[in-house]
């Protein structure tokens, strides 16, 4: 039974918990301090006219190089933040509402905008994050996001029809406060708003961060690699271990596609309806086979 495998990871995780969270205060701190010490000084090595900063803002791109190689690890805290809510929501509160909550109003906005803040490019960094949005880029969004559709619903179509997987789900999903009545708003939820604040943080806003101090490939991966570790605490609760590392390494490949979309199509739209009708691939299955 894989609620009482929850339960079992709950009692379990709260030592671990607890010295992953200091070392991601002490991580996040540190790269706040270091990132204060020379973030006026100008960028001279030439990073900028990498094919990937051309589209940073003026205002990121005109802080201190070596403040930004030092800020890395904020970024890095910020991306374990991310994966401590979703643990912190699902297996220590066991509470979807909590989880929403945590990771999508202190990770995807508050730290977005609390480091535009301190960097002086909020506004700046905002209408970046956004851009304009270009019909071909929306084109090939839309197309990618038709392919994933129909490989997520294949994927979890073939998942659910081992004996007993269905029942299992419906009962981690029960467990963390998903039941009949809300299940549509939480679908509506899930597919328009969750999928447009993970674009807005990952691909707007992390990545972007990285591109300063690293080439374009390693940034993608890095911020990938960030992306699909939260995805590993849902998957493997709901379809266990084997299944659940298998599935992750696919949301890392997936992310990895989407940074590259980031970069060949720079506004959010084409990347956010690729990730949007990717989440529908994976709503629908529980809506017609589970719920």
């Amino acid at each position: 039974m894989r609620a009482s495998i929850l339960k079992k990871f709950c009692q379990t995780g709260i030592p671990q918990y607890s010295i992953y969270g200091i070392i991601c205060i002490f991580t996040v701190m540190s790269g706040m301090q270091a990132a204060g010490e020379g973030k006026t000084k100008p960028i001279t090595d030439g990073r900028c006219d990498e094919p990937g900063m051309r589209f940073l803002p003026l205002g990121i791109r005109g802080l201190g190089f070596l403040a930004y190689k030092r800020s890395l690890l904020l970024l890095i805290g910020y991306g374990f933040t991310a994966t401590l809510t979703i643990f912190y929501g699902l297996v220590e509160k066991q509470s979807l509402f909590v989880t929403f909550v945590c990771f999508h109003l202190v990770v995807c906005m508050c730290i977005p905008v609390l480091h535009g803040w301190w960097e002086g490019s909020l506004q700046e960094s905002w209408q970046f994050a956004w851009g304009q949005m270009e019909h071909r880029g929306v084109l090939f969004g839309v197309t990618s996001g038709i392919v994933l559709f129909l490989g997520a619903s294949i994927g979890i179509w073939v998942l659910l029809r081992t004996e007993g997987r269905t029942e299992t789900v419906r009962q981690v999903l029960e467990l963390w406060g998903l039941n009949s009545r809300w299940i549509w708003w939480f679908s509506l939820y899930l597919v328009v708003v969750n999928s447009l604040l993970e674009e807005l943080f990952w691909r707007g806003f992390v990545l972007q961060r990285f591109l300063v101090v690293m080439s374009r490939v390693v940034g993608i991966l890095l911020s990938s690699f960030f992306y699909c570790l939260y995805h590993l605490v849902v998957l493997t609760v709901l379809f266990g271990f084997r299944w659940g590392c298998l599935m992750t390494l696919l949301v890392f490949g997936v992310g990895c596609f989407w940074g590259w979309m980031k970069g060949r199509f720079p506004s959010a739209y084409p990347t956010w309806f690729s990730h949007l009708l990717a989440d529908l691939g994976l709503v629908i299955p529980v809506l017609w086979w589970i719920f």
